[in-house]
């Protein structure tokens, strides 16, 4: 069985999550049920990131009347549930808005397979190149 955490690493797991809202949660030596976990970037997980991103931007570009155009993901952290929930961190451009998004997707699990639902997609910064 893997090492629970300490309430020292307890404590220090939920101000970074809270801070965050999960977008910048580090590894913690220590476990705990459900918790989020850097994911990495790799030639497997980034393709699945990437398309996740693409479907968030869409949910975002519908509701805010805007286009922007993914560039690459920057990061990402995830966790257990029904599925995975991933918070993704990625860039995308409009015009000469560089902009880094977030956004939290949950593959669920369905009795017909794995689906997505985007949670949320916001700007998170933007600036003018």
């Amino acid at each position: 069985m893997p090492d629970m955490m300490t309430d020292e690493e307890l404590r220090e797991y939920n101000k970074h999550a809270k801070a965050s809202q999960g977008f910048d949660v580090p590894k913690f030596k220590g476990k705990l049920v459900g918790m989020i976990v850097p994911y990495n970037l790799n030639k497997i997980s980034t393709p699945i990131l990437t398309d996740f991103s693409k479907q968030a931007l869409q949910f975002y570009s519908n509701k805010n009347s805007t286009r922007f155009e993914f560039v690459k993901v920057v990061k990402a952290t995830c966790r257990l549930a029904a599925g995975r929930i991933y918070y993704i961190t990625f860039e995308a451009l409009s015009g000469n808005v560089r902009a880094t998004f977030r956004a939290r997707v949950w593959n669920k699990i369905m009795k017909q397979g794995l689906e997505l639902e985007v949670k949320y997609c916001e700007i998170h910064r933007e600036e003018i190149e």
